[in-house]
């Protein structure tokens, strides 16, 4: 299938009618055979630091080569994010919506940030993606408001709120396409500005999506990749100077794509793995590494690789234009081959992992 990505990076794409609600819960991928238990899994590498990630609606945590359950309660939990103090924010999703929650460090509810359930299914509303600003204080995350002549159609804008305060306090921070499921994965910038994944459809009737930059709510946005290229779930190394993203190019297979990254623009982009169906990488704290989501081990299913990357070949690249894509796509430079972390899980595909530095 041609856009395999829209399956990998936004469960709930297809937003055309009253069957985008119960069509949900089915787009999570179901293993061909049984997985073996996280708890009693063993990485083949060893990754520093603590790594949390989703399987099958339950938060798992990795340290030390071991694996902890955090479920938090009922529903189906994925999307950590780190919050201040050590606590995290996810997602819980039933049925027919799904709401943020705060989470201590062990796992324990302590806030419920949304409520999106309401008296009719027409009426609930979906929240994912959430990602805390540098400061700790504002939570950004993907939401569908709702179109008063039309109910069921789901496109996300790009929201913010206090981390502190209500939902009633969100402000709107992007106009996603219509019908194309609309705009997510934000990543809010030191600076106020916001990075994230738009989707729309190109003059072929193909689902196309590009990173996009907003400067202030408000403003209107510019994509800093080009349509073409197809690229999504951008993700910041720590240090706010490099950019990692799943790029297709319209092909069936994806490549991991690492820039440097100004705060505005993006400078010559280098491909770091191709040829796999890679999926929500992530930055080691140390920005050495990236942490991906792909097919491996016996059966194929989504599991943990790992690529070290070279140092950055110069420390002030010159951006391209915002809206322009580079000219020239390098090949990578990774010091090595990916390397398999995990054989025998079945990870959540839509759900990027969470890397931070061990306590």
């Amino acid at each position: 299938m041609r856009r395999w990505t829209l399956l990998i990076a936004l469960p709930l794409m297809v937003a055309f009618g009253f069957g985008v609600y119960y069509g949900l819960g089915q787009l999570k991928s179901k293993p061909t055979s049984r997985p073996k238990a996280v708890t009693k899994s063993r990485t083949l590498v060893p990754v520093p630091g603590v790594v949390y990630m989703s399987q099958g609606g339950v938060i798992y945590r990795l340290a030390g080569g071991q694996f902890t359950q955090i479920l938090p309660g009922l529903g189906a939990w994925s999307q950590p994010a780190l919050a201040p103090g050590g606590q995290l924010v996810a997602v819980s999703r039933q049925a027919h919506f799904s709401d943020l929650y705060l989470l201590d460090g062990s796992g324990t509810p302590v806030k419920q940030l949304t409520k999106n359930v309401a008296g009719s299914v027409e009426s609930n509303h979906w929240a994912f993606y959430p990602n805390v600003s540098p400061d700790g204080k504002t939570l950004f995350y993907s939401y569908d408001p709702k179109d008063p002549s039309n109910n069921f159609r789901v496109d996300l804008a790009v929201w913010s709120m206090p981390l502190a305060g209500s939902q009633a306090e969100g402000k709107r921070r992007t106009l996603p396409n219509q019908y194309t499921g609309g705009d997510v994965q934000p990543i809010p910038l030191a600076s106020g500005a916001v990075l994230y994944t738009k989707y729309s459809i190109d003059d072929s009737g193909h689902s196309v999506s590009q990173v996009w930059y907003q400067a202030r709510a408000g403003a209107v946005g510019q994509p800093i990749t080009d349509s073409k290229d197809d690229c999504s779930s951008p993700t910041l190394s720590h240090d706010g100077t490099r950019l990692a993203m799943v790029c297709t190019g319209g092909k069936q297979t994806a490549s991991i794509q690492v820039a440097p990254f100004d705060g505005q623009k993006l400078g010559p982009r280098e491909v770091v793995v191709e040829g796999q169906l890679d999926a929500v990488p992530v930055w080691s704290p140390d920005g050495q590494s990236l942490l991906y989501e792909a097919p491996g081990g016996p059966h194929g299913q989504f599991q943990l690789w790992l690529i070290q990357l070279a140092e950055p070949a110069s420390p002030s690249p010159s951006p391209q234009k915002t809206g322009q894509a580079p000219a020239k796509v390098s090949p990578s430079p990774a010091l090595g081959q990916p390397k398999l972390v995990t054989t025998d899980l079945a990870l959540d595909a839509t759900s990027p992992p969470l890397w931070i530095a061990a306590a």
